[in-house]
This record gives C-alpha cells, sequence and structure tokens, in this order.
C-alpha cells in the first residue's frame, strides 16, 4: 500500500510528451493541482505556502529512478551493450544523481552514507565527513548515486525486469576499482586514438567516464559534483576501452537519449545529430 501511494505521489511530479519522455513540473501549483486530482483532496492558498516553505529544508526529493534508469537499454540476446551504457549514463544524469564513493546506483539517504562513511573510515578519497554528507544529502539525498566505476558496474549489475542491483547476474563485470576495469579490458588505447564509438569508457588514473557521442562523457565526477556531462577535451583522459563484456553494436539505428544515432563499423556516422 505504501509503494502504491508513493507511485502515485511521484506521478504528480512528473508529465510525459508525445515522445513519452519524462518532463519534471518545474511550476509549483501545477504539482498541487495533480495531487488534489490523484488523491482526491483539496490543498487551500495556506497550506501550500506552508510546504513550500517546508519544502525549502528538504533535500531535492525522492523520483522514480527506477522508471528512469530502465530508458533505452538496448539489449541483444540478452547481452549488456555500449548503446545500453550510454543510455543508462543518460539516464542517470536524467535523475541528478549524486555522488557518493562506492556507491552502485543506491539511493543517498542518510542511512547509506554513514553505512559508506563507517565502512571507508580508512579511505581518504571517500571524504565522508560530516560536511560532506550533509552537503551530499542536502543536494542528492533521495536520488540514485554512484562513484565513476560504480556508474559503468551499476548497468552491468542492473536488472531491466525489476530496476535491481545485481552484482552476481549473469556475464556481470566483477566489482573492481577504475584503474581495475582499464586492467581488465582486452581492448583499449591512447585516448588520441579514440573511435567515435559512444559506450566506450575513458580513464586516467583513479578515474573513469562513459564517453557518449559527439566529443562529450559522462562521469561521476565527485561529492561536489555529482553526476555531469562534461566534453572529451580538457578532462585529462589518457586511455579508452571497450568495458568487458558488452556486446559493441557494429551497425544500425538507435535512440541515444533525444538523438537518434546511426552506426557503421560500430562508429556513428551521422555526427549532425551531436
Amino acid at each position: 500500500m505504501k509503494v502504491e501511494t508513493a507511485e502515485r505521489l511521484t506521478r504528480c511530479f512528473y508529465d510525459k510528451n508525445n515522445k513519452f519522455e519524462i518532463i519534471p513540473k518545474e511550476d509549483a501549483d501545477s504539482i498541487f493541482d495533480s495531487v488534489e486530482k490523484e488523491f482526491n483532496i483539496e490543498l487551500k492558498k495556506g497550506k501550500r505556502q506552508e510546504m513550500l516553505l517546508l519544502a525549502e529544508d528538504l533535500p531535492p526529493g525522492y523520483i522514480d529512478s527506477t522508471y528512469i534508469l530502465k530508458k533505452g537499454l538496448v539489449s541483444i540476446n540478452g547481452d549488456k551493450t555500449n548503446i545500453g551504457l550510454a543510455n543508462f549514463a543518460y539516464n542517470a544524469l536524467s535523475c541528478k544523481s549524486g555522488y557518493i564513493y562506492g556507491a552502485v546506483g543506491q539511493k543517498a539517504t542518510l542511512d547509506f552514507l554513514y553505512k559508506q562513511q563507517n565502512k571507508f573510515k580508512n579511505n581518504d578519497r571517500a571524504e565522508l565527513n560530516k560536511e560532506n554528507i550533509d552537503f551530499i544529502f542536502k543536494n542528492y539525498g533521495g536520488r540514485p548515486s554512484f562513484d565513476c566505476c560504480g556508474l559503468i558496474k551499476a548497468y552491468s549489475w542492473f536488472d531491466e525486469e525489476t530496476g535491481e542491483i545485481q552484482p552476481n547476474r549473469k556475464n556481470a563485470i566483477k566489482d573492481c576499482t577504475a584503474d581495475g576495469l582499464y586492467n581488465l579490458a582486452e581492448v583499449k588505447g591512447n585516448i588520441s586514438d579514440m573511435p567515435d564509438i559512444p559506450g566506450l569508457a575513458v580513464h586516467k588514473s583513479g578515474h573513469i567516464g562513459v564517453y557518449v557521442g559527439g566529443g562529450e562523457v559522462i562521469e561521476a565526477q565527485g561529492n561536489k559534483y555529482g553526476v555531469l556531462k562534461t566534453k572529451l577535451a580538457g578532462r585529462g583522459w589518457e586511455h579508452y576501452l571497450k568495458v568487458p563484456t558488452l556486446k559493441y553494436i557494429n551497425s544500425g539505428t538507435f535512440k541515444l537519449s533525444c538523438k537518434e544515432v546511426t552506426l557503421s563499423e560500430e562508429k556513428i556516422v551521422n555526427k549532425n545529430e551531436f
């Protein structure tokens, strides 16, 4: 019953356009109107104002991230693909996901933050002191969270039917760090030689991101930044690699976020889409 009510409430915060894409509502009164209609209640002006003032002190809020993360995940005969990875990265971006060291798609709750703080208390890279925990919860609370390699592992471990993260699923990437994933890759090279293939990973010491085509990368960058889309150039990337266990699609036309991309010999040929 609680889950059903939460799903009904979540729907009040979003619209769908004619492409069935989820568009967050930006007008508060539109959200209140949807809540009134969905639950057959009345929210008068004074109550609406009280709720808006309360919302200023709350984290960003809980969204139906499972629904969003499932969008456009192209698989072939059950195998995860590079197009699926690129779309998963876009979906994580759409969720306005946060960064938490060691996270693989978990919601950014205080319980999870304190759990990670304790788990990595002797790891300086985690940077999970009280100030950073407060910042993460205030800015990303309730949203999915990843670290840089966790963004890639989460796609590999993601059950597209249930939306659950299952590290033991068939053909899943082994649990590893950014450098560990680079070492596992059989196909890799210098960044200067990287082909324009969406779903490649880009790597530098201690960090990894997802190349999505058009000279752009989606990466979980750090506590203060969350999941961002950045330019490939100027970020110090040293290597590219094909992510182990993924099937790299040779040809065809596919939806990549809101764009259609055409591949030939794995590479993007309709670059005008970017």
